[in-house]
């Protein structure tokens, strides 16, 4: 599997999961708010190794991003949980 099935994967479940707290959400901004609060482009090896400040500093990089405050550290558990399972799984 490529980087290209990865970006996929994440911007899908990116999408998936933030569908129900933010207005307007698309596959990109997934990739936008990872490389915002990782400093770095997002691979499944990077998300393998998150810790809880990763986690905090994604969830405050969706809160400006998107200028809304729904966004949780619980939804992007969520998010690499999933795309690591498809991601892994594939």
């Amino acid at each position: 599997m490529d980087d290209t099935d990865f970006a996929a994967i994440l911007g899908r479940e990116f999408m998936t999961e933030l569908d129900r707290v933010v207005e307007k959400v698309t596959k990109q901004d997934g990739w936008e708010v990872f490389s915002m609060a990782l400093g770095e482009e997002p691979s499944a090896e990077r998300l393998e190794h998150l810790d809880e400040d990763d986690y905090e500093a994604l969830a405050q990089a969706a809160v400006e991003y998107f200028e809304e405050d729904d966004a949780a550290e619980a939804d992007f558990e969520e998010i690499v949980r999933a795309t690591l399972d498809t991601y892994e799984g594939e």
